[in-house]
C-alpha cells in the first residue's frame, strides 16, 4: 500500500512542471514570495481546509474504533484508558 501511495506522489510531482511549463499562468505574489502561479494559493487553500475538516474527524473516528474495541474486550483497564 505504501509502494503505491508514494508512487502515486511521485507521479503528481513529476507532472506538475510538464503542465505548467507549456501554459502561460498569471502570476500572484503572496506575502513576500512573487512570481507564484495563480493555482498554488488556490491549492494550498483548498489543501488547509480539507485538513481542518479531516484531521478532527478522523480523530473522532479512531476514538469510535478503539472505545468499541475496549469495549467488546470487556476490560475495565482498556475502557478506562479509551
Amino acid at each position: 500500500m505504501k509502494k503505491k501511495i508514494s508512487f502515486f506522489i511521485l507521479l503528481i510531482f513529476l507532472s506538475i512542471p510538464r503542465v505548467y511549463a507549456g501554459s502561460n499562468l498569471s502570476c500572484v505574489s503572496c506575502g513576500e514570495a512573487s512570481k507564484l502561479p495563480s493555482p498554488v494559493p488556490k491549492l494550498t487553500s483548498i489543501a488547509f481546509s480539507l485538513l481542518i475538516i479531516v484531521v478532527p474527524l478522523a480523530l473522532i473516528a479512531f476514538s469510535i474504533v478503539a472505545l468499541v474495541k475496549a469495549t467488546m474486550a470487556g476490560r475495565a483497564d482498556d475502557i478506562a484508558k479509551a
